[in-house]
């Protein structure tokens, strides 16, 4: 999992962590579970969705998922 650098916006959605919510750690937009490094449940999860998503990189939230689907 990378953390979003400057100039890139954090992701902010709530992952729960216990009885806190951290905010998601990652760049705006980004594909697939947020995490947060305060709650490591989150970061195994996410690194074990990079895992299992090659080219994750390329991917963002706003993808259509149904581009390759034809009537």
């Amino acid at each position: 999992m990378k953390k979003a650098e400057y100039p890139q916006r954090m992701c902010r959605e709530p992952v729960q962590g216990g009885a806190q919510d951290y905010w998601c750690e990652l760049p705006e937009g980004h594909a697939g579970p947020p995490a947060s490094f305060s709650v490591q449940a989150s970061v195994a999860r996410r690194d074990a969705w990079e895992a299992a998503n090659p080219g994750w990189e390329k991917m963002s939230a706003f993808d259509d998922p149904f581009k390759d689907v034809t009537p």
